[in-house]
């Protein structure tokens, strides 16, 4: 409880890096992944929850597009851990720009989407590829555009697939197991939520293959290992 307490001086702090971080250098991209990191870590501590990485070793490939299923709310918190080292930049739905979220999420620079504009989808194409390709970011991404709330997944939408042929990145399957089913109490036991890191999926592997038919061949990957 005593955790929550701390909210309004962090998101104090949120609104000061957002406001400074294009005039003031101490406020660079690891700076500011740090301390969204740390606030993550925060909420972690706060829910009970821990993440467990299976075959996340394997990946060594930098400037990746991380492709998750996305079951709950505590997807995004395993951010905390996956990227502790890794520059790393998500595309998130237009609304989460807005309010309280959006200035935490401001933080690390994502980039936004109206899913119901096409001019933004295809900015957001152009922006995401700008970040993997010059600024050697990861790109998380979840392709159900919503949390499932359940075990099974939606339908994949294949949109960013575009973003992986412009950018020739690896692509890398990730399957979260045991998100859909954690409350957002604060009063219970610790709760353990897996992530399944599969191999890397290579540009000369999916280059010539339809968008739609290779969207469909991940999320097959991804529902492997539910």
């Amino acid at each position: 409880m005593y955790s929550f307490i701390l909210w309004p001086f962090k998101l104090i702090k949120a609104k000061k890096i957002n406001k400074n971080k294009e005039f003031n250098e101490k406020y660079n991209v690891w700076y500011r992944q740090k301390y969204f990191l740390k606030i993550i870590r925060f909420l972690c501590f706060g829910f009970k929850v821990k993440y467990e990485l299976k075959n996340f070793d394997n990946i060594n490939d930098r400037a990746c597009i991380f492709i998750f299923n996305h079951q709950s709310f505590f997807d995004c918190l395993s951010f905390a851990k996956v990227f502790k080292n890794r520059p790393f930049t998500v595309i998130a739905k237009i609304e989460l720009s807005k309010g309280f979220l959006g200035n935490f999420c401001k933080i690390i620079d994502p980039v936004f989407v109206d899913r119901d504009d096409h001019a933004s989808k295809l900015r957001a194409i152009t922006e995401a590829s700008f970040k993997i390709i010059d600024q050697k970011l990861d790109l998380v991404i979840f392709p159900e555009g919503t949390r499932s709330r359940k075990k099974e997944m939606n339908k994949f939408h294949y949109g960013w697939v575009l973003i992986a042929k412009k950018t020739l990145a690896p692509v890398v399957p990730v399957t979260i197991l045991n998100s859909y089913d954690t409350s957002l109490s604060i009063f219970r036991r610790t709760k353990k939520i897996i992530l399944h890191f599969h191999k890397p999926i290579y540009s000369r592997e999916y280059l010539t293959l339809d968008s739609e038919k290779f969207a469909n061949n991940v999320a097959d990957i991804i529902k492997s290992s539910l």
